[in-house]
């Protein structure tokens, strides 16, 4: 898990716990040492019940032992990305393309004129990755 980013999370980027659980941060500057105000789904109650919880802005549980990090710590949630990259073979070796959508690299999987050499299409490969 990444560490807690107070501005990457104001600015929108998804947080969660260590274990995955998505947090709702409701406000970022409520008064006193905790101003960070976030919503967790609560496993002791029935589904869509939520509890609040205050952290301080590196992200620790407000008043959890003086500051340690606890299963509540909050996390920035890893972000996914995917995308497909077409490989190509021409004179000069193999060559690629990246794309950020698998219908734009499938309608670009054909041969195609590259600086004046022919360049002929091998495959589309979807890669993805989390940070």
């Amino acid at each position: 898990m990444k560490k807690f980013d107070l501005e990457l999370a104001k600015a929108g980027d998804p947080v969660c716990l260590s274990d995955g659980t998505a947090v709702r941060v409701i406000c970022f500057d409520k008064k006193g040492p905790a101003p960070v105000v976030a919503l967790i789904s609560s496993y002791s109650h029935e589904e869509g019940y939520e509890a609040i919880y205050t952290y301080t802005e590196q992200g620790l549980k407000a008043g959890y032992k003086n500051g340690v990090s606890s299963p509540i710590t909050l996390y920035m949630a890893p972000v996914k990305h995917k995308v497909w990259v077409n490989l190509y073979q021409d004179h000069f070796g193999v060559g690629s393309k990246v794309f950020t959508s698998e219908e734009r690299a499938v309608g670009d999987s054909r041969s195609y004129d590259c600086n004046g050499s022919c360049s002929l299409f091998i495959l589309t490969q979807l890669m993805e990755w989390e940070e």
